[in-house]
């Protein structure tokens, strides 16, 4: 059995050597998402037997007086929030109990959870009541490009997403 809290997203900072860190729970993304949407980060911490085992970042958001929470929804520009976990091994069970947790504490009618990281075996093994599943395929494009070939491979959608990130004003720095 999992226990979860909300926590500052601060202490996502205390937790970064997991291996598999997202871009979309960095501070520099998560103020971006903070200024676009209007709302409050939420980071669910998430822990076993006293001990840290990960978190769920994501934002509560309002469509047609539903609160859903989100990580991310569907337009953000942003791929992959979900879970930062130390081990993915046990994650039926985290997205069991921790959709619980976010209907009652957060009273959320409509979670939207997107991971890369959750194996779509076991999708049909996480229980709990009004909660469905749905598998995903997407593509991941290879990076090894100058900037001027990746954008040309683009389709038009997703030029127009960076075009529109970057009149948002964010910015995107190369770090060593």
């Amino acid at each position: 059995m999992y226990n979860f809290c909300l926590v500052d997203k601060s202490e996502l900072l205390s937790h970064n050597d997991r291996k598999n860190k997202s871009v979309f729970t960095t501070p520099e993304w998560l103020e971006y998402l903070e200024k676009t949407n209007n709302q409050p980060i939420k980071v669910i911490q998430i822990e076993k037997n006293g001990t840290v085992v990960g978190f769920l970042t994501g934002q509560v958001v309002q469509k047609s007086k539903v609160r859903i929470f989100a990580a991310p929804f569907k337009g953000w520009s942003t791929c992959y929030m979900g879970f930062e976990l130390y081990d993915y091994s046990d994650m039926t069970t985290i997205i069991s109990e921790i959709s619980a947790f976010i209907f009652k504490e957060l009273k959320c009618l409509y979670i939207e959870i997107v991971d890369r990281f959750i194996p779509i075996e076991s999708l049909d093994k996480v229980t709990g009541t009004n909660i469905a599943t749905d598998a995903v395929i997407t593509l991941e494009l290879d990076i090894d490009r100058t900037d001027e070939e990746l954008f040309k491979v683009f389709k038009t959608d997703c030029r127009n997403y960076i075009r529109q990130f970057e009149r948002k004003g964010a910015v995107i720095k190369k770090v060593k």
